[in-house]
């Protein structure tokens, strides 16, 4: 499964990629708790996925979702339980 976000926004500079998935980081100077994003890869990898940020400043910012497909077995008639 693959999940991109995508805005035309102010950017991250690329020094900035590898902080931006820590707690309490804030870009710009927002309020906020700098929460958002630690909580979310760490949603994403407990998922056996991986999020990942690609940016430019001033061109914008793509963080991408990436996911292993799987079947559920959960013997509730769901269409793509396997055998």
């Amino acid at each position: 499964m693959l999940i991109r976000i995508i805005d035309n926004g102010m950017g991250i500079k690329k020094e900035s990629h590898g902080e931006v998935f820590e707690m309490f980081r804030t870009g710009r100077g927002d309020p906020g708790t700098g929460l958002g994003l630690a909580v979310s890869r760490r949603i994403v990898e407990n998922h056996s996925g991986k999020i990942t940020v690609e940016s430019e400043e001033n061109d914008g910012t793509i963080f991408t979702v990436k996911r292993p497909a799987r079947h559920q077995e959960s013997g509730t008639g769901d269409v793509n339980k396997t055998k």
